[in-house]
């Protein structure tokens, strides 16, 4: 029985087997290993870079090559936020007034104490 194999130009484009792009999930979701397996069976594996510490980056990329020879993707947050909008509190409390004209319930996250890094994206396109 042949198997069937589905290829698009993104495949080509990015040298990849398969049309399938791994979410870069910033809070530790995706890691070294998860890009690499994806990677490794024919995706592109994307690492959530925009909270990592240049360092950490550094780390983070080594680990994934000594994973995979594959392409894989460096997920980088370039958009600065709105003024107001530097605190995560503040940004949820904005997209939750979206969730109630749509009947979605707001975030259970307690976000009060949790602040955004400062941009590291000079830093990490030196690394890049």
């Amino acid at each position: 029985m042949s198997q069937e194999t589905l290829h698009t130009q993104i495949c080509d484009l990015l040298n990849i087997k398969y049309p399938i792009i791994q979410a870069g999930m910033a809070r530790g979701h995706t890691n070294p290993k998860l890009v690499a397996a994806v990677s490794n069976a024919g995706g592109l594996g994307i690492l959530a870079a925009s909270r990592l510490t240049p360092e950490q980056l550094r780390e983070a990329i080594h680990k994934i090559k000594s994973l995979t020879n594959c392409p894989f993707g460096v997920n980088l947050l370039l958009a600065p936020p709105e003024q107001g909008n530097h605190n995560v509190a503040t940004a949820q409390r904005f997209l939750d007034h979206f969730g109630q004209e749509l009947s979605i319930p707001s975030s259970a996250v307690n976000t009060n104490d949790i602040q955004l890094p400062p941009s590291t994206i000079p830093d990490h396109l030196r690394i890049i």
